[in-house]
């Protein structure tokens, strides 16, 4: 549980409960934010000398800015190079652990099935299916396992199914609309 909360302050700040406040302190702090951004009476009546020294700690702070930006630039061109290499590797074999999390999340979902042809209508929500993959689907009545032999669009057979289409399939046992497909 430990491991969520930290998840969640990473992306969305404190947590709710350490940071609420009461609407009259929430006005006060904007108030307070406020007055610190308005110049003082003083800084409008004698703008010389104040405002020659706020452009020149400008100057001095892009001038930096610049310099590691072009630094950084500098140090992620090597890495990149290093990086195309080992990702043609890497791309050839996945990790157990990330088998394991895409096994958890459904591939698509069963959105008809033709009985006198036996073969179930999918929709891919996430991911792809490759001809020869096993499928697994399950739902309410339905717990079956099954490569991917025969996958077609509009009649026309494919071998590679990408996110968004609909793809017709040979079942071997009847599906129903809603059953959700999994990866193996």
């Amino acid at each position: 549980m430990g491991i969520l909360k930290r998840i969640a302050r990473s992306l969305f700040g404190s947590s709710p409960s350490s940071g609420r406040k009461t609407a009259r302190a929430a006005v006060k702090s904007r108030k307070k934010a406020v007055k610190k951004m308005k110049p003082s009476p003083k800084t409008r009546k004698t703008p010389g000398k104040k405002i020659a020294a706020r452009k020149s700690r400008k100057k001095t702070i892009t001038a930096k800015a610049k310099k590691t930006a072009k630094a950084k630039t500098a140090r992620s061109r090597k890495p990149a190079k290093v990086a195309k290499k080992a990702k043609g590797a890497a791309s050839q074999k996945q990790p157990a652990m990330v088998k394991e999390a895409l096994a958890i999340l459904p591939v698509g979902k069963v959105t008809h099935y033709f009985p006198h042809v036996c073969a179930a209508v999918i929709r891919i929500s996430q991911g792809t299916i490759r001809q020869g993959e096993v499928l697994s689907f399950r739902g309410h009545t339905t717990n079956f396992k099954q490569a991917a032999d025969s996958m077609q669009i509009d009649r026309q057979p494919i071998r590679i199914a990408r996110t968004g289409d609909e793809i017709g399939i040979r079942v071997r046992s009847r599906v129903r609309a809603g059953d959700l497909v999994y990866k193996v």
